[in-house]
């Protein structure tokens, strides 16, 4: 279940900047034609086995870098925060000594997940395109209950 977590946090802070940069980089019209041409770019870019295994290999490393991150620094912050004196930490305590002993193998698992974990996405984001219109005529129906609700309640 640590592993899960961990790799959902990893994962999430990682989303490719270029697919990030695209969906930013659309005109804030709603149209289904721009949503959709979003939705197949970033489809494409998480579906793109080189950036697939360029983005598993960064967040290898970066979960190294944050297993071997000192956490005194951190609870020190945080109990000052919360207005006490500071934290009983040992001073090299690190993430990795708090996961435990299958933490060394988790940047690694990470990474060879990673990849499967784009290609769901990647999946996912191209069915958008498809759902959309569905998804608009939803809202509509919702809009229009509530508004009969409304009028019906006065």
């Amino acid at each position: 279940m640590r592993f899960l977590i961990i790799s959902a946090a990893v994962a999430a802070i990682a989303i490719p900047a270029s697919a990030q940069a695209q969906v930013h980089a659309a005109p804030h019209n709603s149209s289904e034609h721009d949503m959709a041409g979003v939705s197949s770019k970033l489809a494409e870019k998480l579906g793109d086995p080189a950036t697939q295994k360029a983005l598993a290999q960064s967040v290898r490393v970066m979960g190294e870098i944050l297993l071997d991150m000192p956490l005194a620094p951190l609870a020190d912050a945080a109990a000052r925060m919360a207005g006490e004196d500071g934290a009983d930490v040992d001073p090299d305590a690190t993430l990795r000594n708090l996961a435990g002993p299958d933490a060394a193998d988790m940047p690694q698992q990470i990474e060879e997940k990673l990849p499967q974990m784009m290609g769901a996405a990647s999946a996912m984001a191209g069915s958008l395109e498809t759902m959309l219109p569905v998804l608009r005529q939803m809202a509509a129906q919702v809009q229009n209950a509530m508004a009969d609700a409304a009028r019906a309640g006065d």
